[in-house]
């Protein structure tokens, strides 16, 4: 799928762009522009029915500092455009935040779901009111009678205009990360922290908790390859080095499931995408970090987000492209959470988490404070504009 570096197409001399990792690139961003310029955290992207784009995300990253808002913005043009955001649910209890990871999709009925955390930390009645750790200002242990982690569930069937709340009766205090699976079987697949559950009715009904890995403390995204192989991306499952991806595999519809093999892919918070070629792509954020504050002090880099290429069903993986802010070498970089939409025309929509680094002293400086979110439009690199192919377009405002 690479080619080598440095390449000439003879009769024409023309030059092949090259990325600095020394490889070709396979695709390119061709617009970098705004989705949500307030407070918005953790997106998640699908179309709709209609044609819409749908982007929901939160006002907290974490349960903290409490009561974050569910948010949705719509574009009805392919993210040229975008509506004011709009409140999708806002929970009673003024603690409790609500918060997306991932996830958002339109099934094959037509029915648009959303999976969500509910989760409330409680804050410690002795913590001092310039207390900056997290650990001294909220009791997280799961047994303590405040802490909330919970799933619900969000159902349009109308392209978006309306919603109604289930509870989807998976327990409690079991987080859930990754995009919902939709099986070429009719199996709906969610997936959590190293476990998943399966509906045949599109998601009204859940069978019994499955493990793929028990003991995985974050994030686990489910893949089925084009060639049927259902493969995991677990966070920190493939290391050293801190923060590298593992994967399990399974041939058989995940009845049993391969050692963990690590997928030499430094990030977290995946998600993946089928396009029409069988070539999958992989989306990580935080990439080549062992630990999140890193990106405060590495100046020279203004995207964490990196764009990378399979095309053997998930077996290995080549690094493409860095996702671009909107200003380039700006304040605000593209920092986590990117996710992923294939558009009608051959366009990949992607959106991204950005970041104000000129707010990294606040204490909730990666929580809510300087967090927007980002759209960049990527495209495959063709011979007839392989010569401006890594460049034009990138940082380009709306």
């Amino acid at each position: 799928m690479k080619k080598v570096i440095g390449a000439l197409a003879l009769g024409g001399l023309l030059l092949v762009a090259t990325s600095r990792f020394g490889w070709t690139d396979e695709y390119r961003v061709v617009r970098s522009f705004p989705v949500a310029a307030e407070i918005a955290c953790m997106p998640a992207v699908t179309r709709a029915p209609n044609g819409d784009l749908l982007v929901a995300f939160s006002t907290e990253w974490e349960p903290v500092p409490e009561g974050g808002i569910l948010k949705l913005v719509i574009s009805k043009d392919d993210g040229q455009t975008w509506s004011e955001p709009q409140v999708l649910w806002q929970h009673d209890d003024p603690r409790v935040t609500i918060q997306v990871s991932c996830g958002l999709q339109t099934l094959s009925n037509g029915d648009i779901l959303l999976p969500v955390n509910c989760g409330r930390w409680h804050r410690k009645h002795d913590a001092k009111p310039d207390e900056t750790s997290l650990a001294a200002i909220y009791d997280i242990r799961p047994d303590n009678p405040e802490y909330l982690r919970e799933v619900r569930f969000l159902r349009s069937t109308d392209s978006g205009k309306t919603w109604t709340k289930e509870d989807p009766q998976v327990g409690k205090s079991w987080p859930r990360y990754g995009r919902l699976l939709e099986l070429d079987d009719g199996r709906l697949i969610m997936t959590g922290y190293g476990w998943y559950v399966e509906s045949r009715d599109y998601g009204h009904n859940w069978g019994p908790v499955l493990w793929v890995e028990n003991g995985i403390k974050s994030e686990m995204n489910m893949f089925e390859a084009a060639d049927g192989t259902l493969f995991t991306v677990l966070r920190g499952g493939g290391g050293p080095p801190r923060r590298t991806f593992g994967s399990r595999r399974s041939t058989d519809g995940g009845v049993t499931w391969s050692e963990r093999e690590s997928m030499k892919v430094q990030g977290k918070m995946p998600d993946l995408l089928l396009v029409p070629d069988g070539r999958i792509l992989l989306a990580a954020g935080m990439v080549g970090l062992q630990d999140g504050n890193e990106h405060k002090t590495q100046m020279d880099r203004f995207s964490f987000c990196s764009l990378f290429i399979s095309d053997d069903h998930g077996q290995t993986w080549q690094r493409d492209i860095d996702f671009q802010p909107v200003v380039p070498q700006g304040d605000v970089v593209v920092g986590d959470q990117p996710g992923l939409c294939q558009l009608p025309d051959g366009k990949i929509f992607a959106v991204l988490q950005a970041m104000d680094r000129t707010k990294k002293g606040d204490q909730w400086y990666g929580f809510h404070t300087g967090m927007s979110l980002v759209g960049n439009i990527i495209e495959p690199v063709s011979p007839a504009t392989t010569g401006s192919a890594g460049s034009e377009g990138q940082g380009e405002q709306k």
